[in-house]
């Protein structure tokens, strides 16, 4: 494996001071509707799961998704076969 860098880190900036930085206030406004949109789509397509594994007699244990195939008008539902792998996160490097 190749312990190269692949970034460096220049510096930090205080948010007091960004918003003298030109498009830092329509980028952070931005970035909160995305981030609304994005939790306001995944609640949608959580409901859409749920109806479909109703529709389809899937129980409620099992994992399931899909994919909108706009080409082909249709969604493709897919089932995991294998449980999902909880990832932990930790607050401390050591």
């Amino acid at each position: 494996m190749d312990d190269t860098p692949k970034t460096k880190t220049l510096g930090t900036q205080p948010h007091a001071k960004l918003h003298q930085l030109k498009g830092w206030t329509d980028y952070q406004k931005k970035a909160q509707q995305f981030a609304e949109a994005k939790e306001a789509a995944e609640a949608a397509k959580e409901t859409v799961r749920q109806a479909l594994k109703q529709k389809l007699g899937i129980s409620e244990d099992d994992d399931i998704d899909f994919v909108d195939d706009k080409i082909n008008e249709r969604i493709r539902v897919i089932q995991y076969l294998e449980k999902k792998g909880r990832r932990n996160k930790s607050a401390d490097l050591w």
